[in-house]
């Protein structure tokens, strides 16, 4: 077994479950742009916490653990 994999593994899949997130609220916000922008900016919001959750991954060191 790989040491820390169980660490490595979950920051992958969290990376990846986030940016797939992140692309489905793109294409929501791109299809409400037209009807509301109230709903617009409150998806850009969730995107914005979205891009924050990713670097704070990206800040953590599998190898500590």
């Amino acid at each position: 077994m790989r040491k820390n994999s169980r660490y490595t593994d979950l920051k992958w899949n969290s990376k990846k479950n986030l940016s797939s997130s992140k692309k489905k609220m793109e294409a929501l916000a791109a299809k409400w742009a037209d009807v509301d922008f109230f709903i617009v900016g409150q998806i850009e919001d969730v995107i914005a916490k979205i891009e924050e959750i990713e670097e704070d991954i990206n800040g953590i060191d599998p190898r500590k653990f």
